[in-house]
């Protein structure tokens, strides 16, 4: 019998969208794992702002300043009183570090460039420094996309791991040169290998929408249980999406689940998890 580890969740999630965490609870009851809501959170994405575990279990705290939520203090939850409320113990960075900008495995942290721009008063070396001591693993940076384009320059939009020397990665064909460059350079330097995974864009969506339909690689692994995005929208390539993600994990029970009142705000299942 599996003893899964906690997912938790902001309070706001089953408030703010009561379907979207209704089609979530059925999938965790259905395989007895356990949740936990977070008090005190000031928005959904609490991947972003909670603590990161790094390379030797601990957990560290970066500093939550995305400069995406400048404008929107209301929303952007404070590190330090999330965990004194919900009794979450961590050490403390000064470096400005979003959680969706971590994709963390066996000693190696990949990032995007955005980590540079979010921290100006930190030099490049800095930056670098301070990432490998508190995660304990070397840090590989993938150019961000232009910040209209991609907001919060996040990794996890835009590929993930899938165990030491693959990752998965969103079909590249229509994304900037530099940023499929640099993607290749850092593969090509690790000797690892890369599968694409489907990706679309709704026709009808308008320009200044923030909606991630279409992002198939912001999936949640709890052991041996995949919460898989599914968009079932005009256009969607939901079964193409499923067929890679069950050849890149044969031995793991793939639940699709649609919470697209969710994604439309911006974000995917690893978004809105923290898992300790």
């Amino acid at each position: 019998m599996n003893t899964f580890p906690t997912v938790h969740f902001s309070e706001k999630l089953e408030k703010d969208y009561p379907q979207a965490w209704q089609t979530i609870k059925k999938v965790l009851n259905k395989h007895s794992i356990s949740y936990r809501f977070l008090l005190e959170t000031k928005d959904i994405w609490c991947r972003d702002y909670m603590p990161i575990k790094s390379n030797d279990g601990t957990l560290v705290q970066f500093k939550y300043m995305p400069s995406y939520l400048k404008n929107y203090t209301k929303l952007k939850s404070k590190p330090q009183e999330v965990n004194r409320v919900n009794r979450i113990a961590a050490i403390y960075s000064d470096l400005n570090v979003d959680g969706g900008n971590v994709e963390l495995h066996d000693g190696i942290v990949f990032l995007t460039e955005r980590v540079f721009s979010e921290n100006p008063k930190w030099s490049r070396e800095q930056v670098i420094e301070e990432l490998t001591l508190t995660l304990k693993a070397k840090p590989y940076f993938v150019k961000d996309q232009k910040k209209d384009i991609d907001t919060t320059g996040h990794v996890d939009g835009h590929f993930r791991v899938i165990k030491t020397g693959e990752v998965v990665v969103n079909d590249f064909s229509n994304d900037d040169e530099y940023v499929v460059a640099s993607f290749k350079k850092i593969m090509n330097e690790l000797k690892w290998k890369y599968t694409m995974m489907p990706w679309f864009e709704e026709d009808d969506k308008p320009k200044d929408s923030m909606s991630a339909i279409g992002i198939y690689t912001n999936f949640l692994v709890i052991d041996n249980i995949i919460l898989f995005p599914i968009f079932e929208v005009e256009g969607n390539k939901d079964a193409e999406a499923l067929e890679v993600i069950k050849e890149l994990y044969p031995n793991k029970i793939i639940e699709p689940i649609n919470i697209n009142s969710v994604v439309k705000e911006g974000g995917l299942i690893n978004c809105i998890t923290w898992v300790n």
